[in-house]
């Protein structure tokens, strides 16, 4: 159980630190926001990799536990 939460938790920092780091990444040349994303700065498209970036950590994550107990 305390695995599940720390994967979880992993996940979620991981999640919001990607989406923290592109929008310091387009916020930081001054660019106007772009039509039709969410607060200005983030398409829906980097939801979606943001959560495809966490799924990935998270398996890796869980694969190297797996490793160690053999």
């Amino acid at each position: 159980m305390k695995l599940k939460i720390r994967l979880l938790l992993g996940a979620l920092v991981g999640f919001v630190t990607y989406l923290l780091t592109i929008g310091v990444i387009r916020w930081f040349p001054g660019k106007q926001p772009i039509e039709g994303a969410i607060l200005g700065v983030y398409r829906y498209s980097d939801f979606i990799s943001a959560f495809l970036v966490v799924v990935v950590v998270v398996l890796v994550q869980v694969w190297q536990k797996r490793k160690e107990k053999k």
